[in-house]
């Protein structure tokens, strides 16, 4: 009985959501990294964020979306002798919930509140000094953190927003660096196709 009521379950919860509503998309926007770490004042350039999503409507008022995005970090900061420039390429993972505060899903603008985690796979990165490429190999191959954000809906498709990120573990993995976290502010435009 236990091995047919999974599958029952699952077959239910997928009735549920394509009930609701589902489907892909796209979004696209900058992000604006910073490191968190003592000592270190670095500035951030605005990179490249692109990626898919889909999103999942179980109820009016409350959306599930999962994404897959490309995401880059731009840092420089400099000491009295030298500058730094880091640059981190990462996959992101990103599931939310976002929860609509007004409107209903044909109003022309509905403002919504959206939280979740993330897991981020590094896929490149380079280290500068003065401009001369550097071997940085100690930062972690993988980050996880949380955000918040906020946003619009524009006439049901168009999503835009704006998502504060922390990661929740030190990027790097050599204990004379102490704790040094990624910190971002992403803008992104969203639509659902």
């Amino acid at each position: 009985m236990r091995i047919t009521a999974i599958p029952s379950l699952g077959l239910a919860l997928i009735a549920v959501w394509g009930a609701a509503g589902a489907g892909p998309g796209i979004r696209a926007g900058a992000n604006y990294a910073f490191i968190q770490a003592e000592g270190i004042s670095p500035q951030t350039r605005p990179a490249l964020l692109a990626g898919a999503t889909y999103l999942i409507r179980p109820i009016d008022q409350v959306n599930i979306q999962f994404e897959i995005d490309y995401c880059r970090h731009h840092l420089r900061f400099d000491d009295s002798t030298q500058s730094y420039s880091l640059r981190m390429d990462y996959i992101r993972l990103p599931g939310m919930i976002k929860v609509h505060l007004a409107g209903d899903e044909d109003s022309f603008i509905r403002p919504f509140l959206l939280g979740g985690g993330e897991l981020a796979v590094k896929v490149g990165q380079r280290f500068t000094v003065d401009g001369e490429n550097q071997l940085m190999p100690d930062i972690y191959p993988v980050d996880m953190g949380v955000f918040l954000g906020a946003g619009v809906n524009v006439l049901g498709h168009l999503a835009l927003d704006v998502r504060f990120y922390r990661s929740t573990m030190s990027i790097v993995n050599r204990d004379e660096f102490g704790d040094i976290r990624n910190l971002g502010i992403s803008l992104s435009a969203g639509v659902n196709l």
